[in-house]
């Protein structure tokens, strides 16, 4: 909102000399690219998009600029949910692209080729780290991936929201815990674990809402644009109840006495007899 105010301030102010109708925008020489880049920085993905818009308007310097507005564009269409906007970028780098491309539309068996034989030519990047982790996640391969982390080559993703997905669903406890900007999927993993390990049930009740509370936080620090993180988020603030609910004295009661009945179908969803 500040650098809103700022940059609308400027274009309506007036000099005290003489100038053309358009003088307002003569000498206001901003440099739109760098606005938009730390609107990014500050969540305003969408105020980001009409800094760029400013920046075209105005007409970029060279392919320098016109890399890091390129760039600038994959961080914003990852984030909003504008599926088509991300096919309007005019890319520089065909191959970059096309990656990203498989990524957005989630083809990870094409994914999965491009970014192994990167990885087999010893050019690796932290994309194509990524793009093997997901990919191998999407085929149902978590504990390949798992292994793949203790890998020289996959340092790069032991911070990433990927290793808590994985943790949890390989049973692998030992994972340190985040700072307070920790990856999405860490509460989850942290409620998990505390289940599966703990055997206090007051500490156990204690540690699932104190995640609980730490995600809500999240949530609220969150921007309105940041449409990706809020539903990632948010997924994980469901998962955490229904964690919750299996804690309920209702609930632990019935698992004691082996009563289990359906009178729970209201709480918790039945798994398909496919994914069993």
């Amino acid at each position: 909102q500040a650098i809103l105010n700022t940059v609308l301030h400027l274009r309506h102010f007036e000099p005290v000399k003489e100038s053309p109708p358009l003088g307002y925008d003569l000498w206001l020489l901003i440099d739109f690219i760098l606005l938009s880049k730390n609107a990014i920085t500050c969540g305003a993905y969408t105020t980001a998009l009409l800094f760029l818009e400013l920046a075209a308007e105005h007409g970029m310097r060279g392919s320098q600029d016109r890399s890091e507005v390129e760039q600038v564009l994959y961080d914003i269409y990852d984030r909003i949910d504008e599926p088509d906007g991300f096919y309007g970028i005019q890319a520089r780098n065909q191959q970059q692209f096309l990656l990203r491309s498989f990524h957005h539309e989630k083809q990870w068996d094409k994914a999965f080729q491009y970014h192994g034989a990167a990885v087999e030519a010893t050019n690796v990047s932290h994309m194509d780290t990524q793009g093997l982790l997901l990919s191998m996640h999407s085929f149902g391969f978590n504990r390949l991936a798992m292994s793949a982390l203790h890998n020289p080559q996959f340092q790069d993703q032991q911070g990433s929201s990927m290793i808590y997905s994985l943790g949890w669903r390989t049973e692998t406890w030992d994972l340190p815990e985040q700072a307070p900007s920790r990856a999405t999927d860490s509460s989850l993993y942290l409620a998990l674990r505390l289940l599966n390990q703990e055997r206090n049930p007051v500490a156990i009740d204690r540690g699932v809402e104190k995640v609980l509370r730490e995600e809500m936080q999240a949530l609220r620090s969150l921007g309105d644009e940041n449409l990706i993180t809020i539903r990632a988020v948010t997924q994980g603030l469901m998962c955490l109840e229904q964690v919750r609910q299996w804690r309920t004295e209702e609930v632990q009661g019935c698992l004691r006495s082996r009563t289990f009945t359906n009178k729970f179908d209201h709480i918790f969803s039945k798994l398909d007899s496919a994914m069993e």
